[in-house]
Parts: structure tokens; C-alpha cells; sequence
């Protein structure tokens, strides 16, 4: 596995993970068929919104002193029957870090901070994220993992829900 930071950042110092962003929508115009702005670029990430979620948090991943990545995690609930939960609201690792380890990596250092119940959600046709929490939640615990389609006001996609125990 590569060696890498994760820092969190606060609102003040998001430039970089909005930035990032750039790729991040880059990869997912590959799955959602979204297009560049007259501008040449895609849809900015929404910090000043995600800012605003309860227990909002964000880090920034680097390997070898480069940057690789970022997580955004909040404290809310894409379930009607769950008040709270933490949830992975964005999360990115550049192309040349993936299948290195960086990715379980990072969600594992995630899950390392914060334990309780997780919501991890993917959009309808990301086939390849959702292999990859699948992989992940395999490595992480032993507990049932419930997977749910959903199809409502809080989100249109597929989401696992696992326990995490300190």
C-alpha cells in the first residue's frame, strides 16, 4: 500500500479540494454523461452547502507530498427510519493512486476517527464505487452489511450500511 497523509482541512482551506473537484467530476461525466461549462469546467463540489451539514468534515489526501484525493463526511441520515448517521458525502482518489491502497486507506482512517453507524452511497450507474466500499466494508468488519436501492427525496442510488466499532 502507498503511504499517504490524510488532513483535515476547514472551510478557510478548501480551494485545493474544490479544485480537485475538477477531476473528481471529470471522472463521473464518464457515468453521468455531464458536460463542461462554457468555461471549460465542470460543476464546482458545493462547499458552502457542505459546510452547512451537521458534522460536516474534510480531508485531503497526499502521497509522496502530492495531492491525491479527498473525503467529505457528515453527520445525517439517507434513511426515513434513521435520524443520524455519519455518511461519506464525497469521496475521490486521483486516477494514479487507485489499486495502490490509497482508497481503503483513506476509509479506513475515516472509520478510524468516527465509529457508529455509516452510510455509504453511490449514484445509480457507479458500478465501480460501489465495488469498492463493497471491498472495503468486507475488510472492515465482520457485522451484517445491509445494501439499499433507494429511490427518494434523500438520495437515488444504492447504499450500505455498516457498524463500526472502536
Amino acid at each position: 500500500m502507498a503511504e499517504f497523509e490524510l488532513i483535515e482541512i476547514n472551510p478557510q482551506q478548501d480551494a485545493v479540494l474544490r479544485q480537485l473537484g475538477q477531476f473528481y467530476f471529470y471522472d463521473f461525466s464518464e457515468i453521468e454523461g455531464d458536460w463542461v461549462d462554457e468555461n471549460g469546467r465542470f460543476t464546482e463540489i458545493n462547499t458552502e452547502r457542505f459546510w452547512t451539514l451537521p458534522g460536516a468534515r474534510a480531508f485531503l489526501c497526499r502521497v509522496d507530498g502530492h495531492w491525491a484525493g479527498f473525503a467529505m463526511i457528515s453527520q445525517r441520515s439517507f434513511l426515513v427510519d434513521v435520524p443520524q448517521a455519519n455518511v461519506v458525502e464525497e469521496f475521490f482518489v486521483m486516477r494514479q493512486y487507485r489499486r495502490r491502497g490509497v482508497g481503503i486507506g483513506m476509509a479506513n482512517r475515516l472509520f478510524d476517527l468516527v465509529s457508529g453507524e455509516w452510510h455509504l452511497a453511490q449514484t445509480p450507474n457507479n458500478d465501480k464505487a460501489r465495488k469498492f466500499w463493497h471491498q472495503v466494508v468486507r475488510q472492515r468488519t465482520e457485522e451484517p452489511v445491509e445494501e439499499h436501492q433507494l429511490d427518494d427525496d434523500l438520495w437515488v442510488g444504492t447504499l450500505q450500511r455498516m457498524w463500526v466499532k472502536r
